[in-house]
């Protein structure tokens, strides 16, 4: 059987997957990361610089002939997508120029999952129609940490002098509150792959509490208070109240949601687990679905020029809820801040991530092994198991129809899924994607598969930004693969399991380490700032320019990250 050599070859890779790198200016990958991989057995390489490693952690890459270099070898691991950083997600220009092209594609409807984004001033005509119909925007600048640069306006008064470079996102005026207070959500993602494409979302979340209770009524006045519209900033007046962190799956959370607006005469609160994640989930699917066909086209051209190794993305998404319970992601940040044991839960969920990715290995391989090739054997015209007669393959369809070979049972998918409509062609392409896709669900720990998701009905609602994702024929068989693996009730039960309401555990009670002064992160910290300095004294006097004097801040955190997950 092919599959049977694929599976062979990847488990010789993996043995040998002893040794990583971390990118060292950022204290995440020396701390959260680093010690992450060092539990699960790999060990660090001698040298900062070399490329005798096997897993390399780090920022996006966005040199095009970085992601080329001939020292990136098959078995390597390396967490960079092309195009997923400077030109598609973690662009700020690119969602509000996509979402404008995706709306004239597929119509508003299909594409309202991220706040209108408008780049200024060569945009200044498109947003003062806009501006018609919404009075209140948040300005940030293009190149910022955290909450510096950002402001909120209600007037064409207020807006930067002409030539000034920044953007303007309209301002969710009416958020869904927690205990009378604006929040927003920080979401971990990993994806694996672009072609086919693969995502994976953490089934919890960290709510950020602003720290003075909003008052939607008084807007115009209270626009400059940043104690009451952002959520990463600590507020002197209240320092009680100040960058509260709650786990989304706490009942503690939950219980606190509001229903307001339109919905007020319903009382009581959402229910999170069938109503707000679900909603979330799919506005976080079609923030990556609208980038996707780039990213796929970028991949596909590596691949071309000889670039097997494996790349992956960990994402980290703001997102925000209105009133209405209606979901929209606000910023995507393509280098995710990995926070570790600074934060409740952090830790398990990092190692969570790296399960998903096979760093340590898929270990329980064997035991989904004979449904993986049933559902093959039933889906696959070449390439399951090319010497197995027809009468097998028919046993080997309603073997495959079981389910997952998750331990909760062995439900039947929907009857819809029994039998495939379609065969494919499998060559080792599809193979290698499906063993991974399988690899990858099995392992995820508390991440799910969001994409390819778990039924046809699920992918059918996604409407016509999914279609592009499966419009190959691995992309196609990955889809369907998904489905007849994972579609019976046994997958529901486990992932509703995931977001299922819980009380609070010692770790959830403990303050969460804002500035990162706990364990080895206040050394590593200090050891990113004095390598930087050191970086920029090296460029100031290559360039002949005279050392800067130590000031306030250069002991101050780095940009953005006591406040940022």
């Amino acid at each position: 059987m092919r599959l049977h050599k694929v599976v062979a070859r990847r488990v010789a890779s993996q043995q040998q997957q002893r040794v990583y790198r971390v990118q060292r200016s950022r204290a995440d990958y020396r701390v959260t990361v680093a010690d992450a991989l060092d539990t699960l057995g790999l060990h660090v390489t001698n040298e900062s610089d070399s490329w005798e490693f096997d897993i390399y952690w780090g920022n996006q890459l966005t040199d095009h002939a970085a992601f080329l270099d001939p020292r990136l070898a098959p078995h390597m691991l390396v967490s960079s997508v092309l195009g997923l950083m400077a030109e598609t997600l973690g662009d700020k220009d690119f969602l509000g120029h996509a979402l404008q092209l995706c709306a004239a594609q597929h119509g508003h409807a299909a594409c309202d999952f991220v706040p209108p984004i408008y780049a200024m001033p060569h945009q200044a005509a498109r947003w003062r129609e806009a501006f018609k119909q919404h009075r209140f925007w948040i300005r940030k600048d293009k190149k910022v940490w955290g909450s510096a640069g950002v402001s909120i306006l209600s007037s064409a008064k207020q807006l930067p002098p002409d030539g000034t470079s920044y953007l303007l996102q309209e301002y969710v005026a009416t958020p869904l509150l927690w205990l009378g207070f604006k929040h927003d959500l920080r979401l971990w993602a990993v994806l694996t792959s672009v072609r086919p494409l693969r995502l994976y979302l953490l089934q919890d979340g960290w709510a950020r509490v602003a720290a003075r209770q909003y008052d939607a009524d008084g807007l115009d006045a209270n626009l400059a208070d940043a104690c009451m519209h952002l959520t990463a900033t600590y507020c002197t007046e209240a320092p009680d109240d100040s960058l509260r962190l709650l786990r989304t799956n706490l009942a503690k959370y939950r219980q606190g949601l509001g229903k307001t607006g339109a919905r007020a005469g319903h009382g009581g609160t959402f229910d999170f687990g069938s109503e707000l994640w679900p909603a979330i989930e799919r506005a976080v699917l079609r923030t990556v679905l609208f980038a996707a066909p780039l990213l796929e086209g970028y991949d596909a051209m590596l691949s071309s020029e000889g670039a097997a190794y494996r790349r992956f993305g960990f994402l980290s998404l703001d997102l925000i809820l209105t009133d209405e319970g209606v979901p929209y992601v606000e910023e995507v940040n393509t280098n995710g801040f990995l926070m570790g044991t600074r934060i409740p839960h952090g830790w398990q969920y990092t190692l969570d991530a790296m399960g998903v990715l096979g760093v340590g290995g898929y270990p329980r391989r064997a035991e989904y092994a004979p449904r993986l090739e049933a559902a093959l054997a039933s889906l696959c015209d070449v390439g399951g198991d090319d010497d197995q007669p027809e009468a097998s393959r028919e046993a080997a369809d309603a073997e495959g129809a079981a389910g997952s070979s998750r331990p909760a049972g062995n439900s039947r998918p929907a009857a819809s899924e029994a039998r495939p409509s379609r065969r494919f062609h499998c060559a080792e392409a599809e193979l290698e994607a499906a063993q991974q896709l399988v690899d990858e669900s099995e392992h995820s720990g508390h991440f799910a598969r969001i994409f390819p998701p778990s039924s046809r009905e699920a992918f059918e609602a996604l409407g016509p930004l999914a279609e592009a994702a499966a419009a190959s024929n691995v992309g196609a068989l990955s889809v369907a693969l998904a489905a007849r693996l994972y579609g019976g009730a046994d997958e529901a039960t486990r992932r509703a399991a995931l977001v299922a309401e819980q009380d609070e555990t010692a770790e959830d009670l403990k303050r969460w380490d804002w500035y990162g002064l706990e364990g080895h992160w206040r050394q590593a910290k200090a050891a990113v700032r004095e390598e930087n300095r050191a970086l920029m004294d090296s460029i100031r006097a290559a360039r002949n320019l005279p050392a800067e004097e130590a000031t306030v801040a250069d002991l101050a955190e780095e940009p953005g990250e006591s406040v940022q997950l």
